[in-house]
């Protein structure tokens, strides 16, 4: 009698954990939900300013046809600002699925210790001139979001701390395009995965991953920096 009390005390035990997994699941999602239409709203209300009507203009069609050849070494971000200022579908998506999955990153690299709402609140709780020129300026974000969600999705991965093929390849791959977006992640990158390679080395943990980081970073780095804009005047 006492087993089979012990053994409804447990089932009624794990009903209720996965009643609370379950509940706690419902509210993570309808939190990035909720976000997620914060970033709609945001991305609907912006308008061009600055540079965005070079890059949706012809002016930015014939940085393209030039390959952005002695302008810069930022490709991929030129590209998605060309997309986001010409496309207001692009833009809404784009703008709402990076902002939106940053702030998923960030809970995830922290072992989801905080919740989303307050990962959601330190990035509301920026600088103003910082904010206005990423958040609120197409050129920014295209650059410096982008790419700090490209970023902050190699660390995640490589957290994982596997040599999966499949896993290694994607951070080579993300590793690359993270790399032409700016000049200075472009550096840092290269420095972090060099640093990453060497912890996992003294650690004894698994290297590949790092390796990819560091593969895709310095041939990344390599196609932006030979662009002409870098050696005009040498």
């Amino acid at each position: 009698m006492e087993t089979t009390n012990n053994v409804g005390v447990g089932s009624r035990v794990t009903k209720e954990r996965k009643k609370r997994i379950r509940k706690g699941a419902q509210s993570n999602f309808f939190t990035l939900l909720t976000i997620f239409i914060f970033y709609l709203v945001i991305a609907w209300l912006l308008i061009l300013s600055g540079d965005d009507w070079a890059w949706g203009g012809d002016i930015g069609q014939a940085r393209l046809d030039n390959h952005f050849d002695a302008y810069n070494g930022r490709y991929f971000g030129n590209i998605i600002e060309m997309i986001i200022t010409r496309n207001l579908f692009a833009r809404l998506l784009i703008y709402s699925i990076v902002n939106t999955g940053t702030v998923f990153l960030i809970r995830e690299i922290l072992n989801r210790k905080v919740a989303y709402v307050y990962c959601f609140l330190l990035i509301l709780l920026l600088p103003v001139s910082f904010y206005s020129q990423t958040y609120g300026w197409l050129a920014g974000f295209a650059n410096y979001n982008t790419s700090t969600f490209l970023f902050l999705l190699i660390i995640y991965l490589v957290q994982k701390n596997r040599d999966s093929i499949f896993l290694c390849v994607s951070i080579l791959v993300l590793a690359l395009l993270t790399q032409l977006f700016i000049e200075n992640l472009t550096i840092a990158s290269i420095l972090i995965a060099g640093i990453g390679l060497i912890t996992a080395i003294m650690l004894n943990e698994q290297i590949l991953p790092y390796i990819s980081w560091l593969a895709g970073a310095v041939v990344g780095a390599f196609i932006m920096f030979s662009n002409s804009a870098y050696h005009i005047g040498k």
